[in-house]
């Protein structure tokens, strides 16, 4: 991926252009971007950053700080960092992007008759079922973000908000 100084987020601001500058000039690279956030990856740190400028999202992750041994959630690592008067930092685990709506990665969270999609895995009642029963904190997760959302704001659970960690999938950033 081409290393971008400039990758704004869809939220335009001045204070975040300059944040996103500075992190490229210490050898920070763009690797995702978001309505409210953009991920910094340096390959001389085991974390990404995720530079956020939203409430919500930070109440998203003091909540899944509380659950930090959910396997489905992601790991944080230290204190949040202040970067301005607008954008906050969280040192997040590195974890693999999703090979698309048809991962192999669905398949074990969907019952053998129906197929393995993000799709089927979000929505089939089948699947809903077989989650519940087999992956308890699979659903802690689900209802944390449900939790934390704010009034108004629908939950974002599209292939970019999951990511994997070998063979776990992790919710990443479910709030739109």
């Amino acid at each position: 991926m081409k290393s971008q100084p400039d990758g704004d987020t869809n939220y335009d601001s001045n204070s975040m252009k300059d944040v996103n500058a500075e992190l490229h000039k210490g050898g920070w690279r763009l690797v995702g971007k978001g309505h409210y956030s953009n991920v910094f990856e340096n390959p001389k740190y085991p974390y990404v950053l995720k530079v956020f400028v939203d409430e919500n999202y930070k109440n998203w992750l003091n909540a899944v700080l509380k659950y930090q041994d959910n396997p489905y959630l992601p790991k944080i690592r230290g204190k949040f960092i202040k970067l301005n008067k607008e954008a906050t930092a969280a040192r997040i685990e590195k974890l693999q992007p999703l090979s698309g709506d048809m991962d192999p990665i669905f398949a074990q969270y969907v019952p053998d008759e129906v197929e393995p999609s993000l799709e089927n895995f979000l929505y089939d009642d089948g699947a809903y079922y077989y989650q519940q029963k087999n992956f308890p904190e699979l659903g802690q997760a689900f209802k944390l973000a449900l939790k934390t959302r704010a009034p108004g704001r629908e939950l974002d659970l599209n292939k970019s908000n999951f990511m994997k960690r070998g063979n776990t999938l992790v919710l990443t950033d479910p709030l739109g």
